[in-house]
């Protein structure tokens, strides 16, 4: 386990990599077991970052979340390793805008914001907004990526034609809002 953030009552890591957050709006709520206090609730423009290198790993990697959605007016970011808006670095794994397909993405900033410089695979399935969620993404190659939501498997399609490996800046990591 590179990083565990449980979100109970402090926004830190729990792993032996002792990663310190830094929260920016976040509150905390309810979990999934109506523990309160026991999860991150967010709104556009809140969220949770740090910086370390631990995250910036290399292929294959694996991230795991229980999540809930209020809505899919924008898109929901679940966990960015690095600067996503402007210039595709590191991973990043979130909800697409009015459909709620769950994304897992990669790219190695090779430049502005297109299909070609980055690689992607968003899932078929549409979440519902406030059902909760065990959401697995795993990247391990440009093309063999999986999404696993409560347990199962779900198809999806690829799309990209950016690097097939994966490069980092030195940006923050976050959890939620949009990274800009």
């Amino acid at each position: 386990i590179v990083a565990h953030f449980p979100f109970n009552g402090d926004f830190n890591d729990i792993s032996s990599s002792g990663i310190i957050a830094t929260n920016t709006g976040a509150n905390f709520g309810p979990d999934r077991n109506l523990d309160p206090n026991f999860s991150l609730a967010l709104n556009q423009n809140q969220y949770v970052s740090f910086n370390s290198n631990e995250v910036k790993t290399d292929l294959p990697l694996t991230i795991s979340v229980w999540a809930k959605f209020d809505s899919f007016n924008e898109s929901n970011f679940i966990f960015s390793s690095d600067q996503v808006y402007g210039n595709y670095w590191g991973y990043w794994f979130h909800t697409t805008p009015t459909t709620g397909n769950v994304a897992i993405n990669y790219g190695a900033g090779l430049g502005g914001v297109s299909s070609s410089n980055r690689r992607s695979f968003v899932t078929n399935l549409q979440l519902e907004t406030g059902v909760w969620y065990h959401i697995v993404a795993i990247i391990r190659s440009s093309n063999d990526m999986s999404i696993y939501v409560n347990c199962n498997p779900e198809n999806g399609i690829y799309s990209g034609t950016g690097s097939t490996s994966i490069a980092y800046s030195n940006s923050d990591s976050r959890f939620g809002s949009s990274v800009g």
